[in-house]
């Protein structure tokens, strides 16, 4: 089976979409289609009306993830972005979809390599194999993440493999003449050396001790005290359609998906905590708990 078969592609997207739900606040809700295993083609990666950013990665497999973006879609990011970058806003979706290959696939994000690109870029200048998951907001199509491997690379040893992954992509691009070709990475991984030949010596490890527990004294929990958490209070949902959102104008009423008077929710880093109500403290908004919840496996 191809590497590109084996990769959790459609896990990757659900980590990418989660990411840019949290960018973009929880009004926007996205949603991932099946993934397809093909080449980028103007049929399935649009030239016109996006815009991309890639993150490299390489290890034992050298490729990179990419966000192809509706423009308008792209300007909603931007809008989010503390400094107003599409790379800002794009590189914690385009790392945590990376992040969930690592159970297939060793990986290690250059992000100093990662940068906006010419979408034209994937439909003429790339080579390897690809899965490409389009992206959802309601029915509309707004973004496509493109996952692309060497096989080469993949199938030589681990030890061998390039130190640093070189860039696929020179970022930023203005147009797809002034994107350097990719085939500099097919030039790459064809410089790594064959494996040696001959007698391999095996080194024999230690047993572990009774319990498979490693030396050392346990951790006591307190060490995790200091973690900082995000708590979110939230009054409610609504899904709506990119064309929607940018017509909301001062004064425009948002309906949510909760009747006056129910209990908001209190999230902590996107998970469900509690159930409580809206109090004032000091002309401060407060949240007074009224029910704990606990799921399976908390």
């Amino acid at each position: 089976m191809a590497l590109i078969d084996r990769l959790p592609a459609t896990e990757a997207a659900h980590q990418c979409a989660r990411a840019l739900e949290q960018l973009l606040g929880h009004d926007i809700m996205v949603t991932v289609a099946d993934p397809v295993i093909t080449q980028p083609t103007p049929q399935v990666v649009p030239d016109e009306g996006t815009r991309s950013v890639a993150l490299p990665f390489g290890d034992a497999v050298v490729g990179e993830v990419t966000l192809v973006l509706d423009e308008q879609f792209a300007t909603l990011m931007e809008a989010a972005a503390p400094d107003g970058s599409l790379l800002t806003a794009s590189l914690p979706a385009l790392q945590a979809a990376a992040g969930a290959l690592d159970g297939v696939v060793t990986t290690r994000p250059a992000i100093e390599h990662a940068g906006e690109i010419a979408t034209a870029t994937l439909l003429t200048s790339v080579m390897g194999d690809f899965v490409i998951v389009p992206l959802l907001e309601g029915d509309n199509v707004v973004a496509l993440m493109v996952l692309r491997v060497l096989e080469e690379v993949a199938a030589a040893p681990a030890a061998s493999a390039p130190s640093a992954p070189p860039p696929a992509y020179a970022a930023p691009v203005a147009a797809p003449a002034a994107a350097p070709p990719a085939p500099a990475l097919v030039a790459a991984s064809a410089a790594v050396p064959p494996a040696p030949t001959g007698e391999i010596a095996l080194h024999v490890f230690q047993p572990l001790a009774d319990h498979g527990g490693g030396p050392g004294p346990a951790r006591p929990l307190a060490l995790l005290n200091d973690v900082k958490l995000q708590i979110v209070a939230e009054l409610g949902r609504r899904r709506m359609k990119v064309r929607d959102l940018v017509a909301l104008a001062p004064g425009s009423v948002i309906e949510l998906d909760r009747a006056a008077g129910s209990p908001v929710d209190v999230m902590v880093n996107g998970a469900l905590l509690a159930h409580g109500e809206v109090v004032v403290i000091d002309e401060e908004f407060g949240i007074r708990l009224s029910e704990i919840v606990m799921e399976d496996g908390a």
